[in-house]
């Protein structure tokens, strides 16, 4: 049964994983076994067991409790390793998929404490297999398979996008009129931008974490951790591949709405040169010059369209002295 402190207390053997309560986890000892323990960073109770009972120290308990400004980073400190790292946000309710929900994680030879704002599916997945026995039970195996499992995630998230550009792609080549692809456009590099945000400080965690001087840590511990750390440069060079290709779709999009713009500015323009003469024909044969310069000679209207006849060429000569035309 799960304790009422926690999220949940677990003792991780090698044939067998089980819950532990309040009480057990209070009089655990190092030779039973790895002991994972999972918090609730907005329980009061919890928050209150990290400070009083956890046996970190202020330095190692100040962090582990922030929630504000969490950016991924590896700190070494004085009984092991604090990490706070980031991973897709698969909850429905909570915030979009590129805000990269956080978790920190204080690791140490024995012992591995979490807490979390809002549930993280990596540890939920994490937990699922322990119980059924097919997950690591070493903190350099368990870290190693937290790693993996936040880019497996990432790598998901990013494959689904890359299915997205492929339909953008398809509704160009077939020419296909669509209003809303400048928005979804958008949406998907917006998405990037969020997800790239965390990534960046979150390779620098993993380029750090197989260098930590943890006794624990075997050299098949740090090289699958090093591992991780190439996999999640190969994911952001894929995220850059992907954003070029949206925009070099957006750029063809542009132009093409460009293109039209154009056409449909030639055809206003050739309806209006259409009605311009009949325009200047209607507008001069109803001129009245009664009353105006010239009226009264029978010449009046010759003089008068001489006089707009100048006008035209000086204005002409204008427009060309400018480079108008």
């Amino acid at each position: 049964m799960e304790a009422n402190c926690f999220l949940h207390a677990l003792l991780i053997g090698k044939q067998k994983t089980r819950f532990l309560s309040d009480e057990e986890v209070k009089n655990w000892t190092l030779n039973q076994g790895f002991l994972w323990i999972h918090l609730d960073l907005n329980n009061p109770k919890a928050r209150e067991w990290v400070l009083n009972q956890s046996g970190l120290t202020d330095w190692e308990s100040e962090p582990f409790l922030e929630i504000e400004g969490n950016r991924p980073r590896c700190l070494n400190q004085k009984n092991g390793i604090f990490l706070v790292l980031r991973a897709i946000n698969v909850n429905s309710d909570e915030e979009e998929d590129e805000d990269m929900i956080f978790f920190h994680l204080f690791c140490e030879k024995n012992r591995m404490i979490t807490g979390q704002d809002v549930p993280v599916f990596v540890l939920q997945e994490l937990k699922r297999k322990l119980l059924l026995g097919i997950a690591p039970h070493t903190m350099g195996e368990i870290l190693d398979e937290i790693c993996s499992g936040i880019l497996d995630q990432t790598v998901a998230l990013l494959l689904d996008m890359d299915d997205e550009v492929d339909a953008f792609e398809d509704v160009l080549d077939e020419e296909e009129e669509d209003q809303d692809l400048i928005s979804d456009i958008s949406e998907i590099r917006r998405k990037l931008v969020g997800i790239r945000r965390y990534l960046v400080p979150e390779r620098d965690v993993f380029e750090l974490l197989p260098r930590q001087n943890a006794g624990w840590l075997t050299s098949e511990d740090k090289y699958n951790l090093r591992e991780n750390q190439n996999r999640i440069m190969r994911v952001m060079e894929d995220m850059d591949s992907l954003k070029e290709r949206i925009q070099i779709i957006s750029d063809e999009l542009n132009a093409k709405y460009r293109e039209d713009s154009q056409k449909n500015m030639y055809m206003l323009s050739v309806i209006a040169a259409l009605f311009v003469p009949l325009s200047f024909i209607t507008g001069l044969l109803g001129i009245n010059v009664g009353g105006i310069p010239f009226s009264q000679s029978s010449y009046g209207f010759l003089i008068i369209c001489l006089i707009l006849l100048v006008f035209c060429l000086i204005m002409l000569f204008i427009f060309r002295k400018m480079k108008w035309i």
